[in-house]
């Protein structure tokens, strides 16, 4: 395992949140694989272009991971970690404890997100006033 590969998938775990609540869309065109699939914590598929869709219109507040931890192994990266995402829905204020799995892949053109899976372990609805 290269340390250089480790801070920056560490690194990589950060921009990809800030991008998630910037909704740059750029951001995940360059670093998602075109085969991008999460699996969310409802167990819905979320591809490629349904992830750009719902990061078009940013509604969350910005939210730093905790325990972080990256393994690599070649190629391969996986990042385990956990969030509090807050945000609005449906005429709710809406916090969701979870931890999330991420991986990625390193090509000839650098890491690439790949593939996700997120669990919930609490979720909070409160009524908007």
């Amino acid at each position: 395992m290269s340390m250089n590969d480790e801070a920056e998938l560490t690194q990589l775990n950060w921009d990809l949140q800030v991008a998630t609540f910037e909704g740059d869309a750029a951001w995940m065109k360059k670093h998602l694989s075109p085969d991008f699939i999460l699996i969310n914590v409802r167990g819905g598929i979320i591809d490629f272009e349904a992830w750009l869709k719902d990061i078009a219109t940013p509604a969350l507040e910005p939210f730093p991971p905790t325990e972080v931890v990256v393994r690599v192994d070649g190629n391969t990266g996986i990042v385990w970690a956990r969030l509090l995402m807050k945000f609005a829905s449906g005429g709710e204020r809406v916090e969701t404890d979870l931890r999330y799995t991420d991986v990625w892949f390193k090509g000839e053109d650098g890491w690439k997100y790949t593939a996700a899976h997120a669990s919930a372990i609490s979720v909070t609805r409160v009524p908007l006033k």
